[in-house]
């Protein structure tokens, strides 16, 4: 009591260092410590960026790994259409070993994106099945993601007789 106001502290423990923000500081009850300083996780920048990726975990409440599957598996295929599209409308001849050899390389890697994303949204559905968020989403980019591996299939099935031709 100090002019007969009395003072009513905080109980001990971690506070806002008034110094510093951007840290804690523990308060006995009566005074700040000189020597125990520590920074708060929740404000690290570093801490800040992996929570912003934390609902694209498969057990997420949020399920953000559904929208995300879904976006990807529409990129994919898209990515499948014009590639079999150009297949189809190129026709390679044996002599186009190089445009046969990228075009399978590039039908292979959108195929095996796609069986990714096929599992990323089967976890994604699981996971809406359990918080009813993004159900839909997930099934969705589930069914385009499957979609985009079949074309891919195709595409490399069109440029196989081709490849195995001018590769003989």
């Amino acid at each position: 009591m100090m002019d007969g106001v009395t003072l009513h502290l905080p109980p001990p423990g971690w506070y806002e260092d008034p110094e510093a923000a951007d840290l804690q500081r523990w308060w006995d009850g009566q005074r700040w410590s000189d020597t125990e300083f520590r920074a708060k996780p929740e404000d690290h920048e570093l801490v800040k960026y992996v929570k912003s990726y934390s609902d694209l975990s498969p057990s997420s409440p949020t399920n953000y790994l559904a929208f995300s599957s879904l976006v990807c598996s529409i990129i994919e295929l898209a990515a499948a259409l014009v590639l079999l599209v150009t297949v189809w409308l190129a026709r390679p001849t044996s002599s186009a070993i190089a445009f046969v050899t990228g075009f399978s390389v590039a039908a292979a890697t959108i195929g095996f994106v796609s069986v990714w994303t096929m599992v990323t949204s089967s976890l994604a559905v699981a996971n809406g099945r359990r918080t009813g968020m993004r159900k839909t989403h997930a099934i969705i980019g589930l069914c385009l993601a499957s979609l985009a591996s079949i074309l891919s299939v195709l595409a490399l099935i069109l440029l196989a007789p081709t490849w195995s031709h001018a590769t003989n």
